[in-house]
């Protein structure tokens, strides 16, 4: 599973989410999740969002990127292949 940290309001984010959607399989989701909810989140990536995380491999890409380069991102999770 994919999840994005993001926030409201946060127009970085919409444009993450503009390049995560197209490059996703059908079979996967995206999550996003509001980093103001919880206080730990807010520390962590109060400062990096939007960040986007692999939650088997626990690898992050933060913005910016780009569709290529998340792409590379997703190959080096072992999420896909090209």
């Amino acid at each position: 599973m994919i999840v994005l940290y993001s926030t409201l309001g946060c127009h970085l984010c919409d444009e993450a989410i503009a390049i995560i959607h197209p490059l996703l399989k059908q079979d996967e989701t995206c999550t996003v999740v509001d980093i103001a909810e919880e206080d730990a989140l807010v520390e962590s990536y109060g400062t990096r969002i939007p960040v986007v995380k692999h939650e088997r491999s626990g690898g992050e890409i933060g913005w910016p990127f780009t569709a290529d380069e998340f792409v590379v991102w997703l190959e080096q999770q072992h999420w896909i292949e090209r």
